[in-house]
C-alpha cells in the first residue's frame, strides 16, 4: 500500500492495523526523503492518563518535517532531559512525531508558567533543531500551552541583570583586551551570561570570550557594520556574536520570553546590554552548542560554527592566548586532526582555502598563509568526498581562477589532483 492511498483510508477516518503504516513507507520509495534535513514543526502537550502506574504524565508530541533520521528528540524542563520513546514510524496524513512521556513528580511547581525546549539531534546530517514553548500544569494535572510570561523566580533566565556568581573579574576582561568602559558596561552583563548559559569553566569562557571579541572588535560594535535593516530581510546581525536572519531572531525570542522581532526597537535590544552579551551566550550554549567543544579546547571547530569559516581567525587566537594568560591558564595547542571538523567535509575544504598561500582574494581573509595546515584541510577534503560529486559554489570559489575547473574535478573524484607539496 502506497503512502498516498494510507492517507486517503486515514482522511476518511479509517484506522489501520499499525503494520501498515511501516510497509507504506517502506514500499513507496518516491517519497524517500534521505537527503532532507529533519526539522521540528510543532510542539504540542496534552495530559494523559492510560500508563499503567500511579503516577501522573503529561504528553510532549513533537512534530517533524520527515522521519528519515538518525538521531534522538528530547525535551529538556527546568535543566531536566527527558528523551522520546520512541521515534514514531507512524504516517498520519504527512506529520512524522515522537512522544515524551513527563511524570509530574518530575515538575516540583504547578499553576506557573516554565519553558519547554524540543531538541532534535540528526546526526545523519550532522544537523540539530531547536523550539520551545512556555506550558502551565494546573493542579488537576491538565497540561496546556500558554502566552504568558515566564513566572518562575527560579527560572535563570528571568532575571537577566541579577546578580551573578562572579565568573571572570574586571581586571581580567581588561587584561584580555576589552577597554575600561566597556567591561565596566558589560561586567554584570557578562557573568550573568556566563552563570545562565553554563559557560562555567576557564576554558568554556577562554574560547567564548575569544571569539565574541573578535566578532564585536572588542564590544565595540554590536550591529553589523555596513548592514542597513533593509539587509537580510529586515533581520541583520545584532548583538557581541552578530545573531542574523529572523529564523535566529524568533528563535532567541523563544527561548528568552523577551520580544526582539516586532518591531525594529525591539530589535535593536540586541545591540544593548544585558541582550547584546545574552544573545551570544545563547548562541553559544544553546544554538551551536559549543560549550563542549570549547571544553575540549576546539578552537578550530568553535571558529568554524561561529563564522562558517575562519575569517578573522588571527585575531580570535590572539584574544584565546590572551585568556589563557589573563585566566592563569596554561596556554594548550589546537590540532586539526582531533577537531570536530576533521569529519566535515566542507570545514575541512576551508581549513585548506583560508591557509592556501597560493590564494590571494577579497572574498576573505587567509589566516597565516600556513601551507602545511592548507595541505592536510585538503587532503582531509579529499578523503571525505563521495565518488561523485556535485559541484558547489562555496565561499565564492567559483570567481577564483585557481578552482575554475572545480565541477568536471568534483564529478569524478579519481580524477582530482592533490595540491603538490
Amino acid at each position: 500500500m502506497t503512502s498516498e492511498k494510507l492517507a486517503a483510508f486515514r482522511a476518511k477516518g479509517m484506522l489501520l492495523d499499525p503494520k501498515f503504516d511501516r510497509l507504506a513507507i517502506i514500499g513507496d520509495k518516491t517519497k524517500e526523503k534521505e537527503g532532507e534535513n529533519a526539522r521540528i514543526t510543532n510542539i504540542q502537550v496534552k495530559s494523559d492518563t492510560q500508563k499503567e502506574d500511579n503516577n501522573k504524565y503529561f504528553i510532549v508530541r513533537v512534530s517533524l518535517s520527515t522521519n528519515y533520521y538518525v538521531g534522538k528528540v528530547e525535551v529538556e524542563i527546568d535543566g531536566k532531559t527527558f528523551q522520546a520513546f520512541q521515534k514514531s514510524n507512524v504516517f498520519e496524513l504527512s506529520v512524522f512525531y515522537a512522544n515524551v512521556y513527563i511524570d509530574f513528580s518530575s515538575i516540583v511547581r504547578f499553576e506557573d508558567n516554565f519553558r519547554l525546549i524540543a531538541k532534535l539531534s540528526d546526526s545523519t546530517n550532522k544537523t540539530t533543531d531547536t523550539k520551545s514553548i512556555i506550558v502551565k500544569v494546573d493542579n488537576s494535572g491538565n497540561a496546556s500551552v500558554t502566552n504568558g510570561k515566564l513566572e518562575d523566580a527560579n527560572n535563570p533566565r528571568k532575571d537577566v541583570v541579577g546578580t551573578p556568581t562572579s565568573s571572570i573579574t574586571l581586571e581580567q576582561l581588561i587584561a584580555i583586551g576589552v577597554s575600561k568602559k566597556r567591561a565596566t558596561e558589560y561586567i554584570d552583563s557578562l557573568n550573568k551570561t556566563l552563570q545562565d548559559y553554563k559557560i562555567d569553566t576557564d576554558l568554556k569562557t577562554i574560547h567564548f570570550l575569544a571569539q565574541i571579541m573578535s566578532e564585536s572588535s572588542c564590544f565595540k560594535y554590536t550591529a553589523e557594520l555596513g548592514a542597513t535593516d533593509a539587509h537580510y530581510k529586515g533581520f541583520k546581525g545584532r548583538g557581541l556574536i552578530q545573531i542574523t536572519w529572523e529564523e535566529n531572531y524568533s528563535a532567541y525570542e523563544d527561548y528568552e520570553g523577551e520580544d526582539f522581532t516586532s518591531s525594529i526597537e525591539n530589535k535593536q535590544k540586541l545591540e544593548k546590554s544585558p541582550y547584546a552579551i545574552r544573545s551570544a551566550g545563547w548562541f553559544w550554549g544553546v544554538k551551536a552548542e559549543l560549550n563542549d567543544e570549547s571544553d575540549k579546547n576546539d578552537f578550530i571547530y568553535c571558529t568554524y560554527k561561529v563564522n562558517g569559516g575562519f575569517n578573522g581567525f588571527d585575531s580570535r587566537l590572539k584574544y584565546l592566548k590572551n585568556g589563557f594568560k589573563a585566566l592563569d591558564k596554561d596556554y594548550i595547542e589546537f590540532d586539526f586532526q582531533t577537531s570536530k571538523i576533521y569529519n566535515i567535509q566542507k570545514a575541512c575544504f576551508a581549513w585548506g582555502l583560508w591557509n592556501d598561500p597560493d590564494i590571494k582574494s577579497t572574498l576573505f581573509d587567509t589566516c597565516g598563509s600556513n601551507k602545511e595546515f592548507a595541505i592536510e584541510g585538503y587532503k582531509r577534503f579529499l578523503e571525505l568526498i563521495p565518488e561523485k560529486s556535485e559541484n558547489t559554489n562555496w565561499y565564492g570559489i567559483n570567481k577564483l581562477n585557481e578552482f575554475k575547473n572545480l565541477k568536471s574535478l568534483l564529478s569524478d573524484k579519481k580524477q582530482i589532483k592533490k595540491k603538490p607539496n
